[in-house]
């Protein structure tokens, strides 16, 4: 969908968005399938800005190139900001050097203010009946839990793509199963990041 929305900026066409669309269908079943899935879009989109995108650049427009961009480098660049969160306070306790001095509530009060724009924003847009699904929640337990998830496997598909565009590799492409009944296990593959 993406490569196909790129091509077609690229000779001038443009997409609208759809207030009242909906598609309805099935997501991942399970945590694995759900990773799986992360990891299958962020090397996609990764492929995309490693190749794709060079042949089109040049028939965007700039706001084009802004908008599309910003997706091609939203896995990395999320898998890093992610990974790094979790490296620098490991960092900062092995040697023993905080990285800064601030007092609980003095973060909260720069931290707050963020926070509660975009949540704001949210509940905005939910009472415009724009969120998909018009039920979701503002916040929720879920939501929180699938970022904290989602990132090793987002930047391993980043690599993967990397790999493979080094090493010259086409890698399989594994589709997400649908229509499964009954419980999943849990393969160890997918808690080994964690």
């Amino acid at each position: 969908d993406f490569t196909t929305t790129l091509m077609m900026s690229a000779h001038g066409w443009q997409g609208v968005f759809a207030v009242d669309a909906e598609a309805h269908g099935d997501g991942p079943e399970t945590i694995a399938d759900c990773m799986t899935q992360e990891f299958q879009w962020s090397r996609s989109m990764m492929n995309v800005l490693l190749g794709v995108s060079r042949r089109y650049r040049h028939g965007l427009s700039r706001a084009a190139k802004i908008r599309l961009g910003f997706c091609q480098w939203w896995y990395p660049l999320f898998g890093m900001l992610m990974l790094a969160s979790v490296l620098v306070p490991i960092v900062a306790i092995v040697t023993r050097t905080p990285f800064m001095l601030i007092s609980l509530g003095s973060f909260y009060g720069h931290f707050g203010p963020s926070t509660l724009v975009l949540l704001a924003t949210v509940l905005w847009l939910r009472r415009l009946r724009w969120l998909r699904p018009r039920s979701a929640h503002a916040v929720s337990w879920e939501l929180a839990l699938f970022q904290l998830v989602r990132w090793p496997w987002a930047l391993f598909g980043c690599f993967h793509a990397i790999a493979g565009r080094v090493t010259g590799r086409e890698f399989s492409f594994k589709v997400t199963p649908k229509g499964r009944a009954g419980v999943a296990p849990l393969p160890m593959r997918v808690v080994i990041p964690y």
